[in-house]
């Protein structure tokens, strides 16, 4: 099976049997790709009990991926062993069964799984919560059942790849956001993976929702939005409460409820836009990792993250500030249900390569702000 491996740029000694493909830049770093030929691994059913032998048949990577990435270089450029490492990327996948373990129930062989990144409960006695791998794209992964959810027949692979991270944060957001239909929503960055499912799953509750974005959208990209959403460009270096739009969100009573994936980007912005009683919600940040400062631009204020203006604005109005890591199985599987059945329509996938392809792949999800919905790893 065809993989795609990574390297740093331009070490001495040559990793055997990787081919190499091409260099991307990933933040201010230079990346080397190349693809290996990785057979099916060892799979003991009577050692590993609880546990499932997974082909990966396509992975995506999100924005967490990145700054794992480049954590994994640093790592392998300050190691002293004389021969030349790989590393592998990719928390989002969808692949198939190819052995399950003797006390496994919940998957059988040829079911099409996905990860459940289930946090911060563990999804079973023993199991460690959150993330299942960083690793997808070595294309053959031994997890605990409790790990995966199967992906319902109406999901194309190609859509399953990037599903998992994704609708289980944005779900769990939109719960604790307890939104009502006379709620007013601000969405940010709403090109990101998170946003739009959010923006997806705000469709039923009727509420009106402004979306912000620093990238230009054609008029077929913006006809995936809902008739409920309101897309507010934001110019790169804008200061964002100022103008005509957030002028009109304040002079409207200000937001209900506030959905950010980026809060070192947004937060004291967003503030300044909410009503009394509002709900902040956060689930990650925009620096990762030093690297990924290059190029980054406060897109909404020049003081995101002045902590006295903030706290100053969540006393004053009565703001709840709500953190949000990942979501429940729960939160996964209604998800995949909406998807299924056509409540929540999912992003959409942006591009399709294959494993020699991976630098074209990784540039194109990495560096590329015009891109909307998922690039995919096609391993099949």
């Amino acid at each position: 099976m065809k993989v795609l491996a990574l390297t740093p740029q331009n070490l001495p000694t040559p990793v055997s049997g990787l081919a190499i493909t091409g260099d991307v830049s990933v933040g201010s770093y230079t990346v080397t790709t190349g693809v290996l030929d990785i057979g099916r691994i060892e799979f003991d059913p009577v050692a590993y009990p609880n546990s499932v032998l997974i082909r990966v048949d396509a992975l995506t990577c999100n924005y967490r991926d990145k700054a794992i990435v480049l954590s994994e270089l640093d790592r392998l450029a300050a190691s002293d062993v004389d021969t030349q490492q790989v590393t592998f990327l990719g928390s989002e996948f969808c692949g198939t069964v190819i052995a399950i373990g003797v006390q496994v129930a919940g998957v059988a062989e040829g079911d099409r799984v996905i990860p459940n990144a289930q946090f911060p409960d563990a999804p079973a006695e023993g199991v460690v919560p959150g993330i299942a791998t960083n690793h997808a794209s070595v294309g053959w992964l031994i997890l605990h059942e409790s790990k995966l959810v199967t992906v319902p027949d109406a999901i194309p692979t190609t859509i399953a790849a990037g599903l998992s991270l994704g609708c289980q944060t944005a779900h769990s957001m939109v719960r604790k956001g307890c939104i009502s239909t006379d709620d007013r929503v601000l969405v940010t960055s709403a090109r990101s993976v998170t946003s739009l499912f959010v923006i997806s799953m705000l469709k039923a509750t009727g509420a009106r929702v402004w979306a912000t974005s620093t990238s230009m959208w054609t008029d077929d990209e913006k006809s995936i939005l809902p008739d409920n959403v309101t897309l507010v460009p934001v110019v790169h270096g804008e200061h964002f409460p100022n103008d005509a739009v957030a002028r009109d969100i304040v002079s409207s009573g200000g937001v209900n409820v506030v959905f950010d994936p980026f809060f070192d980007l947004h937060l004291a912005s967003a503030v300044t836009l909410m009503s009394q009683h509002g709900r902040y919600i956060s689930c990650g940040r925009v620096r990762q990792h030093p690297a990924l400062d290059e190029g980054i631009r406060d897109t909404v204020s020049e003081h995101a993250l002045n902590s006295d203006y903030i706290f100053n604005m969540m006393i004053v109005k009565n703001l709840s500030l709500i953190g949000n890591c990942l979501g429940s199985k729960d939160d996964l599987l209604e998800a995949l249900d909406m998807v299924s059945d056509g409540r929540i329509t999912p992003p959409p996938v942006d591009s399709v390569f294959g494993p020699d392809e991976g630098h074209r792949f990784l540039e194109r999800s990495f560096s590329r702000s015009n891109r909307l919905g998922n690039s995919v790893l096609d391993y099949r």
